[in-house]
């Protein structure tokens, strides 16, 4: 039996029988979980490596999915943020190159306010978006 074909009846009977599985887990959980233990570092550089590589292959895709997650934004809505703003950040003025893009977005409501450069956005997250605090540091350098 090849191993594709022992892979996919060996999923068949899993979903058909998961009462089994589970019975088999509550015997030898301290064997699972020893041998879990044991082998955790050894792949730990394998699956590292890997989703890096996964990463790079499917930037796109890699990228779609974190907005989507995080901030429920598509590709297309981020295209917009940046055609709205000149693909320049709002604050500095800079152009935004992809590497340096951060999704600006309201810690409170979620909701998201742009596309800032990073120097720009860890300078708003520092102060916590408190406008008192950026009034104040505003006021600070004008001296």
């Amino acid at each position: 039996m090849n191993v594709e074909k022992k892979t996919e009846t060996q999923k068949k009977f899993r979903k058909k029988h998961p009462e089994y599985y589970k019975k088999y887990y509550e015997r030898h959980k301290a064997e699972i979980d020893s041998y879990k233990k044991q082998n955790r570092y050894k792949y730990k550089e394998r699956i590292k490596q890997y989703g890096q590589k996964y990463n790079q292959e499917h930037k796109v895709r890699a990228e779609e999915l974190r907005l989507k997650r995080r901030f429920n934004l598509s590709l297309e809505e981020v295209d917009a943020f940046l055609i709205k703003q000149q693909h320049k950040c709002p604050i500095c003025k800079k152009s935004l190159r992809e590497t340096q893009r951060c999704t600006d977005h309201d810690h409170k409501s979620g909701k998201v306010r742009g596309i800032l450069c990073r120097l720009c956005n860890m300078g708003l997250g520092s102060f916590r978006d408190s406008l008192e605090s950026l009034e104040s540091a505003i006021q600070y350098l004008k001296k």
